[in-house]
């Protein structure tokens, strides 16, 4: 889906009347920055909100913990793991 104006995809960005700001985003995300600033900003209930700005409650409780209003990494955390299928004693030399 485009957006109104023209500007391409219409989330890859923000379109503020006659110009378009890119911004990353992740896929599921259901703000901008802009809005996570208000939700944290607000002193509305979490319910008024909500109905608002169309997410769910979990969402503006999400964003009034954080401190920023960026989008967290969402790259898998990989660990280093040792293969137990052939286990060698442990050797230590001093």
């Amino acid at each position: 889906m485009a957006c109104p104006r023209g500007h391409g995809a219409a989330g890859d960005h923000v379109c503020t009347g006659e110009r378009s700001v890119n911004i990353s985003l992740h896929a599921n995300a259901t703000t901008i920055p802009k809005t996570r600033r208000y939700i944290q900003a607000s002193n509305q209930s979490v319910t008024q909100l909500a109905e608002e700005l169309d997410v769910s409650e979990d969402t503006i409780r999400r964003w009034r913990q954080r401190d920023g209003v960026a989008d967290g990494s969402h790259t898998p955390l990989r660990f280093l793991c040792l293969s137990t299928s052939n286990p060698q004693p442990l050797r230590l030399s001093v």
